[in-house]
């Protein structure tokens, strides 16, 4: 039986890759000379290239093109990567996830998907047999080198780091300038009580950064800074609102994360405050919870795919030998939607002076 163009292609390239040919390290010829010296479709080498990289033999470099791998100790005991995410059902880590997953499948690896608790609780188990580990569930350095046995296995931090463990590679968001964005919104509305639902108390990682980008923007601006203790999710931010706004009587708040904001509204709606009308609020992150809620959440939206895919791009430089990187990726934005409104004493004082 005649072979098709693409087992072909496959085997011709593999040849060339396995004599020496195209040596580790070397660029495979591009798309266009494929299609042109072989008389295939753009699809056929697409399927080649795929195929060829989850085989381990080639590695995809982002807008560049595809590269031989090197396979000196030869061919790699496993392709598996340990990915622990910071929420198996939060749609941030779903979609940061997704983005993981993207960028392991071009360059020829494999998921193993699993908690943190589950790995804490079964770390040999859970790591025998992997190459690397891309984790964005932020926790403490024994932990991390338990996980990496001390430092052997590569890894990767995805939304936060340690300044102890250069050894790892880490990835960001610019989290400073999302709480410089949530706070400016606030007060270009007029807000001066404004408060930060910040994440749970000892928490490191994003909420740091994020609370200091608000505290400096509220700081230059002549007020009183004002961050308390919530945590992330739905009910963190209820029962934190039901405890603090009497003390404090906000009438902006910034919220640790969407689920945080959405608690701290249903608070406000039993206790009798209407959003934004007598209370403004911003989330972060973008869920689709924000969207889909009674009212649309105003939040800080950042770019989950991107930084899951480029986490799991820096754990295959790693597995090449290249030097491991700390990269501040920037791309917050502010998304506007219904929540946030001119303070209540202001439009009182608007009122006054149309009718006046």
């Amino acid at each position: 039986m005649r072979a098709s163009k693409f087992e072909h292609l496959k085997a011709l390239l593999t040849e060339q890759i396995r004599s020496g040919e195209f040596p580790p390290g070397s660029q495979l010829p591009s798309y266009r000379k494929l299609i042109r010296s072989c008389g295939v479709s753009q699809s056929t080498v697409n399927k080649v290239f795929t195929d060829l990289a989850r085989s381990g033999l080639i590695y995809v470099e982002s807008g560049r093109g595809y590269y031989v791998r090197n396979l000196e100790a030869g061919e790699r005991k496993s392709n598996l990567v340990l990915v622990i995410p910071g929420s198996l059902d939060n749609s941030y880590f779903l979609m940061l996830q997704k983005g993981i997953l993207m960028s392991l499948q071009e360059n020829g690896y494999r998921a193993v998907v699993m908690s943190l608790g589950a790995v804490r609780d079964q770390i040999r188990e859970a790591t025998e047999g992997i190459v690397g580990i891309l984790i964005s569930s932020p926790q403490d350095e024994e932990l991390l080198l338990a996980i990496s046995d001390k430092g052997r296995i590569p890894m990767v931090m995805i939304d936060f780091e340690r300044e102890t463990l250069k050894q790892f590679s880490s990835i960001v968001n610019d989290e400073y300038r999302s709480g410089v964005l949530a706070a400016r919104q606030l007060l270009a509305y007029g807000h001066k009580r404004i408060m930060h639902l910040s994440g749970p108390f000892g928490v490191s990682g994003a909420a740091i950064p994020r609370a200091r980008g608000f505290a400096d923007t509220i700081r230059k601006a002549g007020l009183e800074v004002v961050i308390e203790y919530a945590g992330w999710d739905f009910k963190s931010g209820y029962y934190a609102f039901k405890k603090l706004y009497q003390r404090y009587r906000p009438t902006g708040i910034f919220a640790v994360t969407d689920l945080t904001a959405l608690g701290a509204i249903r608070a406000a709606y039993e206790m009798g405050l209407k959003v934004p009308e007598d209370l403004s609020i911003v989330g972060h992150g973008d869920l689709s919870e924000a969207n889909n809620s009674t009212v649309s959440l105003t939040t800080v939206r950042m770019d989950a795919f991107r930084l899951g895919y480029r986490g799991a791009n820096l754990l295959k430089d790693l597995l090449l030998g290249k030097a491991p990187v700390q990269i501040v990726q920037a791309g917050a934005e502010l998304v506007e939607r219904e929540t946030v409104s001119v303070v209540k004493e202001e439009k009182k004082c608007s009122n006054q002076q149309i009718t006046a």
